[in-house]
């Protein structure tokens, strides 16, 4: 989304248009093929692979049309990233396999879905950390921001 905001300030609706058809494609064909073998997994895995597909193409079409600029900071940022989401996947898949119990009730499945959710959040932030990402830094000095102003308003 904050790509295709970069080729609508230049009055480019089409590029995010077909890149957009482009990503739908995908996602479907990807749902089709990877349901009958991964079930509810397979969706997720089409989802995130045409969101991927997405965003690259943006970014390489905005590669494109602006030949001088310097994306070498976003490359590094993204593969950044990238580590942190495969790490965080490395310690979340095992996880999810030695908890889940097809036949435990939903209440149990409601937990081991949260305690994955929160094993995930946690190795993620600690990796934006150990990497160093800067929008990471960005994101928790904005939260943190948030907490002193609401901090000093409840001692006023």
């Amino acid at each position: 989304a904050i790509l295709s905001r970069a080729f609508y300030a230049e009055k480019d609706g089409k590029t995010p248009f077909i890149t957009g058809l482009l990503s739908i494609i995908v996602n479907l064909v990807l749902c089709n093929i990877l349901v009958d073998t991964m079930s509810i997994s397979g969706l997720a895995l089409a989802s995130a692979i045409s969101s991927t597909v997405f965003g690259l193409s943006l970014l390489i079409s905005l590669k494109h049309k602006n030949k001088d600029s310097n994306m070498k900071g976003f490359g590094l940022s993204m593969a950044k990233m990238i580590v942190c989401a495969f790490v965080m996947a490395s310690a979340v898949v095992p996880l999810n396999y030695a908890l889940w119990n097809s036949d435990a009730s939903i209440i149990m499945k409601i937990i081991t879905v949260g305690i994955d959710v929160i094993v995930g959040i946690t190795v993620y932030i600690i990796m934006t950390k150990l990497t160093k990402l800067y929008e990471a830094d960005l994101v928790f000095g904005y939260v943190k921001n948030i907490l002193k102003k609401n901090k000093n308003r409840t001692e006023e």
